[in-house]
């Protein structure tokens, strides 16, 4: 009798367990890295971020995967160079060129 308790409250513990450990609502950490390294997306252009305090641009790189429920993905940034060879900054919404910047 004993056993027979035991084993039903083993089985009834496994099952609260592991229906409390999974989830099936997508992940609401997806843009962590954008969110936490306190990154802003640039509106009209893919991929493209600038760091809140210094406004230097940024591209994105990133991959995802899925299977079912279950994503997973890498990403880097990279820092965005202009057609002239110049990093670059988001001031007043336009993108412009960091040229000689004794800033920094």
């Amino acid at each position: 009798m004993k056993r027979r308790i035991y084993i039903f409250v083993t089985i009834v513990m496994l099952a609260i367990v592991s229906l409390t450990a999974c989830g099936t609502s997508a992940n609401k950490t997806d843009n962590a890295a954008v969110e936490f390294a306190e990154f802003t997306a640039i509106p009209g252009y893919n991929h493209l971020y600038y760091a809140n305090k210094t406004k230097v641009i940024y591209y994105m790189f990133s991959t995802h995967e899925a299977a079912g429920n279950q994503g997973y993905g890498y990403g880097y940034f990279g820092e965005y160079v202009s057609e002239k060879g110049h990093h670059c900054r988001y001031i007043d919404g336009k993108i412009v060129d960091i040229i000689n910047d004794t800033n920094n």
